[in-house]
Parts: structure tokens; sequence; C-alpha cells
């Protein structure tokens, strides 16, 4: 496989790619096949709203189960009281990037910098097998290996491409999304515009502060006008686009949220306790 583009180049690609999204106008909603061809099926091991007799799962149901397990206190395999499951993250993240796929519109061109980091962490993770040994990897235990060896500099300047710097964009692209959902989750049924408003607060908080002038840019314009309106939004996530699905999805959506919340807590202590916060911007 090629090898992981750095931050800059991988940072243009995104920017044309959004900006041609502000143009392009969002076709119908992907099959689930279509959205997914060529790559592992979201797993479905059990239903968070299963007790609640939901019969219709939204697509974000199964990117809840995949991410809830990723978080354990105590992890078999390490030595610290809390850790992060590293293979079962990357699972996660490769459901959420299929969702993020089939989503389309403003979310089509970050999902291939999601992607990207992706690669980066996975090629990271397989040079540490080699060099340790073949059995799980948690991220603590990937970080400070790589951290040891000399990669990153002092005070979070962190070697591009590496573990380090994937995740660290990974982590932030969640928390865009989880800020994005909550909003909208919590927004009024009649309010069209929710979408677009909740995305420009997210990427205020979450992404803006680590994007240059050109970024910041394509973003503030590509976002909001690729973003459907509140029903068509959830529309693409749910089941079907009936009124009891849509609320389906809300729920998941508020789930998957209540998920992540504590594993992007832990996932940024791991990062600041290891001086691996980079706060440069891109």
């Amino acid at each position: 496989p090629s090898a992981p583009l750095p931050r800059t180049s991988i940072a243009v690609v995104v920017a044309i790619g959004l900006a041609l999204s502000c143009t392009a106008s969002i076709g119908p909603r992907a099959a689930p096949e279509e959205a997914t061809k060529g790559r592992r099926r979201p797993r479905r091991s059990f239903q968070l709203r299963s007790a609640r007799g939901q019969q219709h799962p939204s697509r974000l149901e199964p990117v809840a189960h995949a991410f809830a397990p990723c978080l354990r206190a105590p992890v078999p395999f390490s030595p610290k009281a809390r850790d992060i499951d590293l293979e079962q993250l990357l699972r996660a993240c490769d459901d959420f990037l299929a969702l993020q796929l089939a989503m389309g519109g403003a979310m089509a061109a970050p999902a291939r910098y999601f992607e990207a980091n992706l690669r980066a962490v996975r090629t990271a993770r397989d040079a540490h097998r080699r060099g340790r040994w073949a059995g799980p990897v948690t991220m603590r235990a990937l970080l400070e290996a790589e951290a040891a060896s000399g990669a990153h500099g002092r005070g979070g300047l962190l070697k591009d491409p590496s573990a380090a710097m994937g995740l660290l964009w990974i982590r932030r692209s969640i928390a865009f999304n989880a800020a994005l959902f909550a909003s909208v989750a919590a927004s009024a049924k009649r309010d069209a515009a929710a979408p677009r408003r909740a995305c420009l607060a997210a990427y205020a908080k979450e992404l803006e502060p680590y994007h240059g002038w050109t970024l910041r840019r394509v973003y503030r314009l590509g976002l909001p006008r690729g973003m459907l309106p509140r029903q068509a939004f959830l529309a693409r996530l749910a089941a079907s686009e009936s009124d009891a699905d849509v609320q389906a999805a809300v729920e998941d959506m508020r789930a998957l949220v209540a998920v992540w919340t504590p594993l992007l807590r832990e996932w940024r202590r791991t990062f600041v306790e290891l001086d691996l916060e980079d706060s440069r911007r891109v």
C-alpha cells in the first residue's frame, strides 16, 4: 500500500472535495449495500435500543454498537486501570467511515481525510506489532512506543504521518460529529435549518482552531451549503423516511453521542498525559 500522505497534502484534497460538494447536488439516499461496497459490513452483535422494543434501527445503531466496547476498565491486556482497545476502535471507525460516505454531501470529503488517518494508524500499528508482539494493542501502548522511539518533538510536535497524528485527527473528527449530532438531536422537529447551524457551531468548537485560513474559508462555505434540512438529514440516517424511523434515528443519535463522550474524554486525556496534543494549524 502507498505511504500515508502528510497533513498538508490531505488538507488540500479535503478542501477541494468540500468545495466541490458546495455546488454538487446531493443524490438520493444510498442503499446500504452501495454505501459499504468493498468494506466490512457493520457488526450487529447487540442492540442498544432492543429493550425499548424498537423494530427499525437506524444506520447509527451499529456504529454505537461498535464504539461501545472501545473504552474498557480494566483492559485485560493493559497495565492501566483504564485504556482504549485500539483494535476495536479501528473496527468502529471503519463502521463510522461507511456511515459518513453513505451520508454524502458535506460529509463525503472529510470522510476521505478520516480514511487516510485510519490508514496511517494501521501502518504504525503493524510496524509496532512486528517489533513487539502479535497480540492486542491498546491506544496508550502504541502511543507510548511511538513516543519512546523519538519520533515526536517536545510540546506535542508530532511526526507526520504517525499513529499519534492520525489518532489526533480521528478524535477531532469524531468530536465534531458528536457536537453536530447532539445539536441536531436536541433541535425542534420543524427547525429545518438546524443541521446547518449545528455543523458551523461544531466546526467552530472542534476543528476551526486547528485549521489555517484556506481550510477555514472552505469549511465555513462548504459545510452549511452541503447540509440537508433536518428531516432529510435524519431520513438519510434512518431505516426509512417514516416518522417513526426518523424518531428512532434521533434516539440512536443520542445513544451514539452518549457512547462517544467518555471515549473522547479518555482519548484526549491520554494525549495530554503523553505530551502529544499537537495544536498547530494545517
